[in-house]
């Protein structure tokens, strides 16, 4: 779970033990906005839940007959961070693409 708070004035970032407990709540809150109990340390205005949004990578958005540039990201890392080049080895290289992108049983699982 993702417990970080970011301040609604200057923007200060960090998990919610890091920040104040929000003082005189009622006079600064107004009916239908989003709670929250604590102040920024640094400023002390309302500091409220950060938004957590997973990265995106072409992985993420592999879907039947869109897997090439998530094959050619994949093709990059193994070759620039572990010297493999599988330029030459095609169905290796979708094998290990499909299986990083959650479809381990490869095109037969993407194309169900």
């Amino acid at each position: 779970m993702n417990d970080n708070y970011t301040c609604d004035n200057c923007e200060f970032t960090a998990p919610k033990n890091e920040f104040n407990d929000a003082l005189d709540l009622h006079c600064r809150l107004s009916a239908g906005s989003t709670f929250t109990d604590v102040e920024c340390p640094h400023c002390n205005a309302l500091a409220y839940p950060t938004e957590h949004t997973p990265p995106t990578t072409p992985l993420n958005q592999v879907s039947p007959g869109n897997h090439e540039e998530a094959e050619a990201f994949v093709h990059h890392i193994l070759n620039t961070m572990l010297d493999i080049n599988l330029s030459k080895k095609k169905d290796k290289l979708t094998s290990i693409t499909l299986a990083l992108a959650g479809y381990p049983n490869g095109l037969r699982q993407l194309n169900g």
